[in-house]
């Protein structure tokens, strides 16, 4: 009897032991899958993402764009709303500013800076804007000062593929200097820039 008892005793003992492995290993096949769910849930959420970001459109070739040009061709402007043509490009990466025509042509859609210097000959004045799809977004002028007063000028424009930007004088007594003060490199020169921000 109590061989019995004892061998009982043992039995369930083990069979208590086999149901705590069983259920240790019950929690860790829980902790597993709870780490493979998580697991799946982000490799979810990253292939979403990269599909977001290949359905977006492909960055452009020309993701540097930017021109300076000096020298205006017609220093006389003797008509008004005469585009102002920098015949001398220094730099035209992207290849958006024609020097023949003086109109600069977006290769790619983005937000530009442009930047004017006009210095008008002793006695003379300059007006001028800054034309963009037709529409003016900046104007100045120079008129009646003594000495070599260049006037300055800036937009930034949000511009779509192909739009053009160019520079026009808007009086028809309108005269530039031929060259810088002291050479065609002075700050008191004329000269058109450009340059995609984003």
């Amino acid at each position: 009897m109590i061989r019995m008892e004892f061998e009982h005793a043992q039995w369930e003992k083990r069979v208590n032991e086999t149901l705590g492995k069983i259920e240790k290993q019950r929690t860790g096949i829980q902790t597993d899958l709870e780490v493979l769910r998580n697991e799946r849930e982000e490799f979810d959420k990253h292939v979403n993402e990269t599909m977001i970001y290949l359905q977006q459109p492909a960055k452009p070739p020309h993701s540097r764009i930017l021109f300076r040009a000096r020298q205006v061709a017609d220093y006389t402007l003797s008509a008004a709303n005469h585009i102002i043509i920098f015949s001398e490009m220094l730099i035209n990466v992207g290849g958006g500013y024609n020097s023949a025509s003086g109109t600069f042509t977006t290769p790619v859609a983005g937000s530009y800076l442009f930047t004017v210097s006009l210095c008008p000959k002793v006695g003379k004045s300059i007006f001028y804007k800054i034309v963009v799809k037709e529409d003016v977004v900046a104007n100045g002028h120079s008129f009646g000062v003594s000495g070599y007063p260049c006037v300055y000028g800036n937009a930034i424009v949000q511009l779509d593929t192909n739009d053009v930007v160019y520079v026009k004088s808007s009086h028809y007594t309108d005269e530039l200097l031929k060259n810088g003060l002291l050479d065609s490199y002075d700050g008191k020169s004329n000269c058109f820039s450009g340059v995609l921000l984003h």
